[in-house]
């Protein structure tokens, strides 16, 4: 089964919803509703602690009879953890996690360590917003596509890690970097696709700007 989380982050185009339905599961943690009003997108479900919809969103809500499960606001989980958990009890095998980014850098970069949990559990997982896309990589070889993205970064998690890279304006074998230096930042697809090893773990950022 594939899941789409729609998280309480910064709100994402229509453009962007309709690109990754793709026949998924829809939930939607809490505010996250903000993204659907005034489209035809009707989620599976909502839950959370409800602190952070608005009257809008309750009445998008109950017009359109969703399923909703309300979370103390005290708990020891985020929202969008616990729509998370929802779907990994639901055998989601590909979780793409929506509105995830924004002006919380706290939510937003916790948030993005759940996508080191889902490659652990060997659940397909990316952020996704207007801009970027968001995957977490480990010790591993992919292949990214020229399409809608202009640059392609590498952020290490690990303390050390080897990258080898075919395909881009920037091409290394067995380059050796830290996670406190910026060596992997901004490269681009010379022509259809670029190739990326990395010995360790790290999250490929792709960009449109």
């Amino acid at each position: 089964m594939k899941g789409l989380l729609i998280s309480g982050g910064t709100k994402v185009s229509e453009k962007t919803l309709l690109e990754n339905i793709d026949g998924r599961y829809i939930i939607v943690a809490d505010g996250g509703i903000k993204n659907l009003i005034g489209t035809d997108i009707i989620p599976d479900e909502v839950l959370g602690d409800f602190d952070s919809i608005d009257d809008v969103g309750r009445e998008f809500i109950e017009k359109n009879n969703i399923k909703i499960k309300k979370y103390p606001t005290k708990k020891d989980f985020t929202d969008t953890e616990l729509c998370l958990e929802v779907l990994l009890e639901k055998d989601a095998d590909d979780i793409v996690i929506l509105a995830a980014t924004g002006t919380r850098l706290d939510h937003m970069f916790s948030s993005m360590f759940l996508l080191e949990r889902l490659k652990k559990e060997n659940v397909a997982g990316r952020f996704i917003d207007d801009h970027n896309e968001v995957r977490f990589i480990s010790n591993e070889e992919v292949e990214i596509l020229k399409n809608n993205y202009k640059y392609f970064s590498i952020v290490p998690v690990s303390k050390e890690v080897t990258l080898s890279i075919k395909g881009a304006h920037y091409d290394v074998e067995d380059f050796k970097f830290n996670r406190y230096t910026i060596r992997a930042t901004s490269n681009q697809i010379k022509d259809d696709a670029a190739k990326i090893k990395i010995d360790g773990e790290g999250f490929l950022i792709l960009s449109k700007d």
